[in-house]
């Protein structure tokens, strides 16, 4: 289980709007990684079908909380092997993941 710390040292205040990115890509980018998103009740996969849901060479993800208190906007670029136009998936609230056959290459996430 991974916790963040959610209290800044002092009487320091965080900066909004806040912005983490992650970006994952295929550790073999011919045969592609599977990325799912779930948003309450709906899914969206990637690398399921390789005609409907083909795999990924990449994804870009970016979570923007805009001001405290407020829902997370994520913003997810997902790039499929067989295409050289990005499709985008915006979300408001909480999303979650579920990545195979890719590594996170840069993250802007806070160790924790």
């Amino acid at each position: 289980m991974i916790t963040w710390a959610t209290t800044l040292p002092g009487n320091a205040e965080a900066a909004y709007p806040a912005v983490l990115r992650t970006r994952y890509e295929a550790v073999d980018q011919k045969a592609g990684g599977h990325f799912i998103i779930w948003l309450e009740r709906e899914k969206a996969h990637h690398g399921l079908d390789p005609r409907l849901y083909p795999a990924v060479s990449y994804v870009d993800v970016t979570h923007v909380t805009p001001s405290p208190g407020s829902p997370i906007i994520s913003i997810v670029e997902v790039m499929p092997i067989n295409s050289t136009i990005s499709e985008f998936y915006h979300l408001a609230g909480i999303a979650r993941f579920k990545v195979t056959g890719m590594r996170i290459v840069s993250s802007g996430v806070p160790p924790p």
